[in-house]
């Protein structure tokens, strides 16, 4: 299987993702903050994973240099969303790519799952993904969905909700506690509103076939 991890951070992720993906497998790692990449390259080498490629770039709809805003509230929390508030934070610039560019650079024609968690930015990845997601027959991603940073962005939650069913893809809770049948009656309105309390939650979007 190939693995897609965006928005890597320090590489927890990565490393369950390459564990379970084995040595025929292999995980893509993208973390664009400086200090994060160092990380994660780092923990990627103590655990003696070889299966493992870290790209130090920010995942978005094409290639090029974009700002990061990086916070001071934690490591986990820097994003190309400008928050409303930039108390705190500093803008540094990193290069970008698309994952349909690294895949087809990377000589790959599918991928089986995509974990993102990119503080709003999801939208952009995904505009960004058209090609690949054509291509993944059996594609699955694992998505974090925070209403108030997408808003930041300009996105509307419920029509980003609306996008993903558009692509194909059906959504269900990664939260066992969450009602299946909002997702399964495309009840996007509360399920916006379950996010909302709780600051986030987390989607998993398959695809039909």
């Amino acid at each position: 299987m190939i693995v897609f991890d965006v928005g890597a951070h320090v590489g927890h992720y990565t490393l369950m993702a390459a564990r379970l993906v084995g040595p025929k497998g292999h995980v893509f790692a993208f973390e664009a903050e400086p200090e994060n990449y160092s990380l994660l390259v780092k923990n990627v080498e103590l655990n003696g994973y070889r299966n493992v490629t870290c790209i130090q770039k920010a995942v978005a709809n094409s290639a090029g240099s974009l700002t990061l805003i990086a916070s001071s509230q934690g490591n986990d929390r820097h994003s190309l969303i400008e928050p409303s508030d930039l108390t705190g934070t500093k803008k540094i610039t990193v290069p970008a790519i698309s994952l349909d560019e690294f895949a087809s650079s990377a000589g790959l024609r599918n991928v089986d799952v995509i974990k993102m968690d990119i503080e709003g930015a999801e939208p952009l990845a995904l505009a960004g993904m058209a090609s690949l997601m054509a291509l993944s027959s059996r594609l699955s991603i694992v998505m974090e969905f925070a209403p108030e940073i997408l808003r930041s962005g300009g996105t509307d939650p419920a029509q980003f909700l609306q996008r993903l069913t558009s692509l194909g893809l059906n959504l269900s809770p990664v939260e066992r506690d969450i009602p299946k049948d909002l997702f399964r009656n495309n009840r996007f309105a509360e399920i916006v509103r379950y996010a909302d309390v709780r600051g986030a939650i987390n989607l998993l979007c398959s695809k039909d076939s």
